[in-house]
């Protein structure tokens, strides 16, 4: 029903685009990404590959070519709600998976954290996470 609602909505010389009829083809026009095209972004030879890649599931929203400091700094700024440069205990108990990491490396932190105390903490955190994998 959406598929023939958005055919016929299309504009025509006689019949200019509407708010609603732009916003239903814009919505209709979205790519799927399917098991095979991500297999094509991710292919493991460059010749292979049909686009950019895309980000790593188990690393979140953050590019594999950060630093780790880098990383820490994204997720400092993703915390901090309010923008005033410190991470409150508030903030902190809204994180999930970053929080969860220090959890699991037995690292704590004394709030509120300023991010240059943060970041170490984070690199502290980055180690000890790597170092167990090992």
């Amino acid at each position: 029903a959406r598929a023939a609602l958005a055919t016929s909505t299309r504009p025509t010389k006689n019949a200019p685009h509407s708010p609603r009829n732009r916003n239903d083809s814009i919505n209709c026009s979205l790519p799927v990404l399917t098991r095979p095209s991500v297999a094509g972004f991710n292919a493991p030879n460059d010749n292979e590959k049909i686009g950019p890649p895309l980000p790593s599931p188990s690393f979140g929203a953050y590019s594999s070519s950060q630093t780790p400091e880098e990383t820490a700094r994204a997720n400092f700024r993703n915390l901090d709600r309010n923008n005033d440069d410190q991470l409150t205990a508030e903030e902190w108990q809204r994180s999930r998976s970053t929080r969860v990491k220090f959890e699991q490396a037995k690292i704590t932190l004394e709030h509120p954290i300023k991010v240059e105390a943060f970041v170490k903490k984070y690199l502290e955190m980055d180690r000890a996470t790597k170092a167990n994998r090992k």
